[in-house]
């Protein structure tokens, strides 16, 4: 059961443009995250370390994706175009694994 996240059904898209810089993702955000990022490489930064808390982000556009926790000095993943990936937390620390998308 996932804590502060909400149900599967919920999604939203984002589009990260210009300059490189963090986008910081709330908790209250949806389960499932499509990023495009159009230009620049981009960072997105994941919630503050929340047991159970669990989303899957979708990177969907022409650069990378670089996935950080919430204070923005570890890099979890980068996300190459078209590739998704699940991100679950045990409290401490956000773990990734890769999924396939279709």
């Amino acid at each position: 059961m996932s804590v502060g996240i909400p149900r599967i059904k919920d999604k939203v898209s984002r589009s990260l443009t210009g300059a490189s810089a963090d986008t910081a993702m709330a908790i209250t955000d949806a389960y499932y995250n499509i990023v495009v990022v159009a230009d620049n490489a981009q960072t997105l930064l994941l919630p503050a370390e929340v047991q159970g808390a669990e989303c899957v982000i979708s990177s969907t556009g022409a650069v990378a994706l670089v996935v950080e926790e919430d204070s923005s000095t570890t890099a979890i993943a980068t996300l190459a175009t078209g590739e998704a990936q699940l991100f679950t937390c045990d409290g401490t620390t956000w773990h990734n694994t890769a999924i396939a998308v279709t």
